[in-house]
């Protein structure tokens, strides 16, 4: 008992105290299969009953109205002014894509989570500015806002003018001295304040904001806003000081203002800034009325999870999508040196790359939406899907760029890969950015929220409760041993189920050993990213397994397709098993201030016996290739909710080409296809 009381005195000194931000960020959302990882017990068993679907009238919405609205939008002409059309506006709300997320009551669309994305995917494959336009009022917003947490007047009266797109809404977060923290920096305030004159003297808000980065912003009727909220004076319930959403209309307030534009490379959708300085706004403006003042920061944790699962994802993959079947049809109709390009090992290699990251996102994509469809709000695989699925479409389209060559450089309507290319560094930003989510965000507060322990042992530390101190650092200790022993147990067979989840195993036991570092597991950003690169490379092969079943269910009677599909597939697997082990050894390679006696601990439970996983060979990579070329169940999951558009089109005479025997293409077709935009110049030397 003794050495028992001395470890609680240890831990109290070690262990990192929660702030309140932290706190409320770490009891928001559901935990589901983050905690199976985070537990070393990956089961493959628990993600059946996650299914991936759409309504017949979804499927209709996305395969008519959506399809026409693609039909009308001129990219190039949106790329040259800077701007989506006035008539590209008009459509969206006649065809009510502002409602999608609000309930039929209101006269919204009410479409599932599964629907959105795709929705979402496909306006985005078509035109990156006006996928965004599509996708903000349907992400974090007033709309989710008002659905979750507004009182009955203000669902009323707000979601019926959201849904007909009436109002363009957009959200105030970040100001210029608060990014990626906003709610440690936030310098945006509220003082509750008393008139001095008037019926039953009643109380306002001063309101003084300075938002930057705010989508939409410059064209928006409904402006949400968030804001610290200080009541000097007590004039409001105790307890509602802090972070506060409110929704304010832009006629109401003309002191307002959000007249200054940003130009996100170029992108053309709008974005810009909001700013007030002390004008006055009703209290009953805050979002749930004054009963949730203060419970801001609850309110945006709860509600990020659309924007970072799913809106990003769909752009994520729309552009991968694009990009992939893009390069595999022009790789096979452009020559070079008497062959076609699909042929070289170079481009061959970039090809597999491609397509490899391109159906793991997919995967995930679909997994993830069916999550959320099934009534979760996962916070911590939200982060994930954010950063990994933005990270590799920005490889896939440099590979894309690669192969393109002229092509994608230049701009035109042929190019259909130049707008994603300027455009990847904005998924890569918003929303937090990348190096955020991976450095602090996936491990350092998944592993605090997800772990099966850790966040009861500093709670018992924080309370002084040692009896729920000891109960939970005996699991911990009795758990680590039972992995520990099954870790070392010789894997004499090449199942990648089995594999996982042993891998699983090592993860938690690998994470266990971070919490020595105490406080200083926060702060060890470069392990804490490896960390996360290894979970969310964990949850990425779950979801190609997960995926493969659903796939293959397709093709059960061509034994030859089955085939085909499930090499590919294990080969996603495969460089996923791989990423895994070289984060691992780097884990073990970097541990900071230890004798070796923890990096050999680590490499002992991940790798017992060595090294277990190579890169894909250079074979199986071309083999991948050609099946790609030929599968047409494959093809379709790469074309699969991107607006290709109509043969006259270039991208889709370029695709409409894998259907045709290779031998038999065309010389003039062929030409034609590896033309590029010109112009007349407007330089004046050229023109005197």
């Amino acid at each position: 008992m003794d050495t028992m009381k001395r470890l609680f005195s240890y831990a109290k000194k070690i262990f990192p105290r929660i702030s309140q931000t932290e706190r409320i960020a770490l009891t928001c959302g559901t935990i589901g299969f983050d905690r199976t990882i985070f537990s070393g017990k990956g089961n493959l068993d628990e993600l059946k009953n996650y299914k991936v679907r759409m309504t017949s009238e979804e499927e209709l919405y996305l395969n008519t109205r959506v399809n026409s609205l693609c039909k009308m939008i001129d990219s190039e002409d949106i790329r040259k002014k800077g701007c989506v059309p006035l008539d590209i506006m008009k459509e969206l709300r006649d065809i009510g894509i502002f409602g999608m997320l609000v309930p039929k009551k209101y006269g919204g669309l009410d479409f599932n989570t599964h629907a959105r994305s795709q929705i979402v995917q496909k306006i985005s494959s078509k035109n990156g500015a006006v996928g965004v336009v599509s996708m903000v009022p349907n992400s974090l917003g007033p709309a989710e806002l008002l659905i979750h947490y507004g009182t009955k007047a203000q669902r009323d009266y707000f979601l019926p003018k959201l849904a007909s797109g009436a109002q363009i809404p957009c959200f105030g977060l970040t100001s210029w001295a608060a990014g990626s923290d906003a709610a440690g920096s936030m310098i945006d305030t509220g003082v509750v304040r008393k008139t001095l004159g008037g019926k039953n003297n009643p109380t306002y808000i001063e309101l003084t904001v300075n938002k930057r980065y705010i989508t939409l912003a410059p064209i928006a009727d409904l402006v949400g806003l968030a804001f610290k909220l200080e009541d000097p004076d007590g004039l409001l319930n105790e307890g509602t000081e802090g972070i506060t959403v409110a929704i304010l209309e832009k006629e109401k307030y003309p002191e307002l203002d959000t007249s200054m534009c940003h130009n996100p490379l170029g992108a053309g959708f709008p974005n810009g800034t909001v700013k007030a300085d002390k004008i006055r706004v009703e209290v009953s403006s805050i979002i749930g009325g004054e009963k949730m003042a203060g419970s801001g920061w609850k309110m945006l944790m709860e509600c990020l999870s659309e924007g970072r699962a799913v809106s990003l994802p769909a752009t994520a993959v729309s552009a991968s999508k694009t990009a992939t079947i893009g390069a595999l049809a022009y790789s096979r109709v452009r020559k070079q040196f008497r062959t076609p390009l699909y042929k070289m090992e170079g481009v061959a290699e970039k090809l597999f790359d491609m397509s490899k990251d391109t159906i793991t996102i997919t995967a995930a994509q679909f997994l993830t939406n069916a999550i959320i469809d099934a009534g979760e709000k996962p916070s911590v695989l939200s982060a994930v899907m954010k950063q990994q699925t933005t990270e590799r479409a920005r490889n896939v389209i440099n590979g894309g760029m690669d192969i393109l060559g002229g092509g994608g450089i230049c701009l035109g309507d042929n190019n259909f890969l130049g707008g994603n290319y300027t455009q990847a560094p904005i998924g890569i930003t918003v929303e937090g950015s990348n190096t955020l989510t991976r450095s602090l965000i996936i491990f350092g507060q998944g592993l605090m929220r997800s772990h099966p322990y850790l966040l009861n042992i500093v709670e018992s530390i924080e309370e002084d409760d040692k009896k729920k101190f000891y109960k939970n650092v005996f699991k911990l200790v009795s758990d680590s041993f039972s992995q520990t022993l099954g870790c070392l147990t010789p894997i004499l067979d090449n199942n990648r189920k089995v594999e996982l989840r042993r891998l699983t195993s090592s993860f938690f036991l690998a994470s266990n050993v971070m919490l020595l570092l105490g406080k200083r597991f926060k702060t060890s950003e470069m392990l804490s990213g490896r960390y996360a690169d290894i979970f969310g490379n964990i949850y990425l092969a779950y979801s190609v397994l997960w995926f493969r079943d659903y796939i293959l269910n397709d093709v059960t009677n061509n034994p030859d397709s089955y085939k085909e599909i499930d090499l590919v597939l294990n080969t996603c697997i495969d460089s996923l098993l791989y990423e895994i082990q070289e984060s691992f050894y780097e884990i073990a390679d970097n541990y900071p201030n230890n004798t070796g006696l923890i990096s050999t601990y680590i490499r002992m439970i991940s790798f017992p016996y060595g090294r277990r996983y190579i890169r894909v060979s250079d074979n199986t990579k071309k083999e991948v290739i050609d099946i790609l070329l030929n599968n047409s169940r494959l093809q379709e999951i790469l074309k699969e909710n991107i607006y290709i558009g109509p043969s006259y089109t270039h991208l889709g005479k370029l695709v409409s080409t894998l259907d045709i025997c290779e031998e038999e293409l065309p010389l003039e077709t062929i030409e034609e296809l590896c033309q590029v935009d010109e112009f007349v110049s407007h330089h004046p030397k050229l023109n005197h």
